[in-house]
């Protein structure tokens, strides 16, 4: 109990002023792609009002809108089976020490909204998907009808989609992956058919690297593809039509699957993550170093599952025009995919490929945050929500460098940066 109690003070505890002004600041540019010349940023209540040259004063702080992730599953334990209440709330503590003001939560327990809700959680803001929609299949005999929809067949499917779009879902997500067992599947006919009755909802199609669901989707016209494409993709399809599509790999969660096969990539994975979050290894790390040691692994899974991950990577190198429509999505909820930490991880795979941080950052904020965020867009610029990341040096000069996060506004509010203490909690192990 004095653990909860802790964590609702931290995600509430914040000084607020109705009117701030922020010296000596070069915040991301989002059109340039780059940091500003020496400015002021003023703030009244939750807007930016103005932002002005300063031709006087140094340099204080650089800046960067708050992040947004589109691929959160709070419901789920980053180490296998259901979250307990106060996993959750360990949750969100994370997204906030990460950097994250927005997420976007899917294949959600029917107790969660309310659980949060009761204990008045103010900060990350949280959005609820509708149940995920997927076509009934021997490979799923029993998902839970509380989580998702199933369909047996494509007048099901589209009457489903129909009633999300009516009640102006922000996302609707579409698990598609070929089997053959099956007399029925989301083919490209039936993408045609959604694009044309859809004009609100953004249709994210997941095919977990299935190349048949992937092609279908592509070809249709989809726009929005969940999970990665293999290097196979790029030998059928063309770049006029790749260029347009928006990416959401989540190379992470696939690289996790390899990983947790080989106890000696899983320790170096574990030390890492201690290594570049201060978070992690206080709440993350020590049940993640148990895990490693009561883990079974197979080397003939890995290998395979590694081959299938590096042709993932290929896909991306051939393809590396798709920066500029990436979306990060950290998985949490996955197998090691721990909140907020995942998606800056997913960060650094990408940007170890693409090797542009400054147009990456867009994954993170301009890509995501307006497909889900009320009335944020992920820019700073005048008339825009005040939700900014401060940190005293260029975050792009290291690679854990947008984790040293010296201050956090959302809605123009100061989240204090108190340190947390560990309280009681089964979470938490010393």
């Amino acid at each position: 109990m004095k653990f909860f109690l802790f964590i609702i003070l931290f995600l509430n505890f914040n000084l607020y002023s109705k009117e701030i002004n922020l010296k000596g600041i070069k915040y991301y540019d989002s059109n340039t792609n780059d940091f500003s010349e020496n400015s002021n940023i003023f703030i009244s209540n939750d807007i930016i009002k103005n932002i002005t040259k300063n031709r006087t004063d140094g340099i204080s702080f650089y800046a960067l809108p708050s992040f947004c992730d589109i691929g959160v599953t709070l419901g789920a334990d980053s180490l296998g089976g259901a979250n307990t209440s106060s996993g959750i709330f360990l949750a969100l503590n994370s997204y906030l020490s990460h950097g994250f003001s927005h997420i976007y939560s899917i294949n959600n327990p029917p107790y969660l909204s309310n659980l949060i809700s009761k204990k008045k959680i103010k900060y990350p803001h949280i959005k609820y998907s509708q149940k995920s929609i997927i076509y009934l299949t021997n490979e799923y005999p029993s998902l839970s009808e509380e989580i998702y929809i199933t369909v047996k067949n494509e007048e099901q499917a589209l009457q489903q989609i129909q009633e999300q779009i009516k009640i102006n879902t922000p996302i609707i997500y579409l698990l598609n992956r070929y089997n053959e067992d099956i007399n029925y599947y989301f083919d490209s006919d039936f993408f045609r058919k959604v694009n044309k009755i859809n004009n609100k909802s953004v249709i994210f199609i997941s095919s977990f690297g299935d190349k048949t669901g992937n092609l279908d989707s592509i070809r249709s016209g989809m726009r929005y593809i969940q999970h990665p494409l293999s290097s196979e993709i790029s030998q059928t399809i063309s770049n006029e039509v790749l260029e347009k599509i928006n990416y959401i790999p989540e190379l992470n969660v696939y690289r996790n699957l390899y990983i947790e096969k080989d106890k000696d990539e899983f320790i170096v994975e574990n030390e890492y993550l201690a290594n570049i979050s201060k978070y992690y290894k206080k709440y993350y790390y020590p049940e993640v170093k148990e895990k490693i040691n009561s883990n079974n692994y197979d080397i003939e899974k890995y290998s395979k599952i590694k081959k299938e991950y590096d042709s993932y990577l290929e896909f991306l190198k051939n393809n590396n025009f798709l920066i500029n429509n990436l979306i990060i999505s950290g998985g949490s909820g996955n197998m090691l995919s721990f909140p907020g930490i995942s998606a800056i991880r997913e960060f650094i795979i990408l940007n170890n490929i693409l090797e542009n941080p400054y147009l990456l950052v867009k994954a993170l904020t301009k890509n995501s945050c307006p497909l889900f965020a009320d009335n944020y867009n992920g820019v700073i610029r005048e008339g825009e929500k005040a939700n900014l990341l401060l940190y005293k040096e260029n975050p792009f000069k290291s690679e854990r460098g947008l984790l040293n996060i010296e201050r956090m506004y959302i809605d123009g509010e100061l989240i204090s940066k108190e340190e947390i203490k560990e309280k009681d909690s089964k979470k938490t192990k010393k």
